[in-house]
């Protein structure tokens, strides 16, 4: 991460965060949170960058910007399989 490659990457990284951040707080007037506990300020915020979503989504349908095929799939696409934690198996028999 120290390499020009790595600290290049870094720098974007970084832009691009404050980029999104900044457009909620300026252009949907959002200043503060107004909840308290970690469940509701969390849930809050991905409310706000959910609308923030569905805002930039409507705008590339008002411009036109989409293609006529953004939603097939390609035919080659294959399913993909995602690793599962395993759960810890609880001791049945120190319970009875």
């Amino acid at each position: 991460m120290q390499s020009p490659k790595g600290i290049e990457i870094r720098i974007n990284r970084s832009i691009q965060v404050e980029g999104a951040f900044g457009q909620i707080k300026q252009n949907m007037q959002y200043t503060r949170i107004r909840r308290r506990g970690l469940k509701k300020v969390s849930c809050e915020i991905m409310l706000m960058c959910l609308g923030s979503n569905i805002r930039k989504y409507f705008s590339t349908l008002d411009g036109k910007k989409l293609k006529d095929n953004y939603w097939n799939t390609p035919q080659n696409l294959k399913k993909e399989k995602f690793p599962f934690p395993k759960q810890k198996e609880t001791d049945t028999k120190s319970i009875t």
